[in-house]
């Protein structure tokens, strides 16, 4: 049994939360300001903390799962003072790999390690511990943290040194929510032009345009169900920016990217941003986008 804290029991959180405690771990959570899912994590024998003095004193093992890099390192900074050699934060969060490198550093220096540990699914796949985990570590933290990733992952990949899985992560955000931009396109522009949907579903479920995100986003809007992809668009916005900014890092500036980033930036502009991608192709929300 390892003493876990958990900040973040959101969306994604709760369900990995969840999944730890289920394998036998000690499970200590901070206070979140939806407490359903606390409440729920209490209930199922987790302890909640008042402060993160409490959770760094309680935890060997600490989880992140929050919204961006900003987040990250502001809860970080208030965990720090109480940090002790030989713990270990792991960040699920989808962050920007240049704030996680300087974390790393700052951290190793307090003798703690720091775990990047990205994952990919949904909130479904989450509460039955079915997720991807993308880890950056060193093989001998890699080690220790992998059998509590694997509470709650079906799929663990070692990239390799910390900042490798949040970089990982970005490629495949980069992928999926430009995806999830050329299907909102399409379809909008499909319905403009009176092509019928189902069919148009049809004929691309037997080709090369059917993709996971596809799967989550189209199939459920042909039946009415416009939440089928479960991911806010202000997080697609800034999972697009991370990429962005990493891309040309290396001198890969590209008007591909600009392009996704300008349409994920005028839709967050429009005030739908806690909307999820796949509401994109709600008639409502299409019709506002296009005034």
């Amino acid at each position: 049994m390892t003493n876990v804290g958990f900040v973040g029991v959101g969306l994604m959180g709760h369900g990995m939360a969840a999944n730890l405690m289920a394998k036998g771990h000690d499970l200590k959570v901070i206070g979140h300001r939806n407490r359903a899912p606390i409440e729920d994590l209490v209930a199922k024998g987790a302890s909640e903390v008042e402060s993160y003095e409490a959770l760094a004193h309680s935890g060997d093992v600490i989880f992140l799962c929050l919204s961006d890099s900003d987040v990250v390192e502001s809860v970080i900074g208030d965990l720090k003072p109480h940090l002790r050699a030989g713990q270990c934060i792991v960040d699920a969060t989808t962050s920007n790999p240049v704030s996680t490198q300087r974390l790393f550093e700052e951290l190793r220096e307090l003798g703690v390690a720091f775990v990047d540990a990205p994952i990919t699914a949904n909130p479904a796949a989450a509460e039955l511990g079915k997720l991807t985990s993308l880890v950056g570590a060193s093989d001998d933290v890699f080690h220790e943290v992998e059998p509590l990733i694997a509470s709650y992952s079906t799929t663990v990949i070692h990239f390799g040194p910390t900042g490798m899985g949040h970089t990982a992560k970005l490629m495949n955000n980069f992928v999926t929510q430009s995806t999830g931009q050329l299907l909102a396109l399409c379809y909008s522009v499909a319905r403009q032009a009176g092509v019928d949907w189902k069919k148009l579903h049809q004929a691309m479920s037997g080709g090369a345009a059917k993709s996971g995100t596809f799967e989550k986003m189209v199939t459920p809007a042909i039946d009415g169900d416009f939440r089928g992809h479960e991911f806010s668009l202000a997080n697609s916005w800034k999972d697009i920016r991370y990429f962005a900014t990493f891309a040309e890092s290396l001198g890969r500036k590209s008007v591909l990217v600009d392009g996704v980033e300008q349409s994920l930036k005028r839709i967050n502009d429009a005030g739908i941003g806690d909307r999820f991608v796949s509401e994109l192709l709600d008639p409502e929300v299409d019709a506002k986008l296009r005034d």
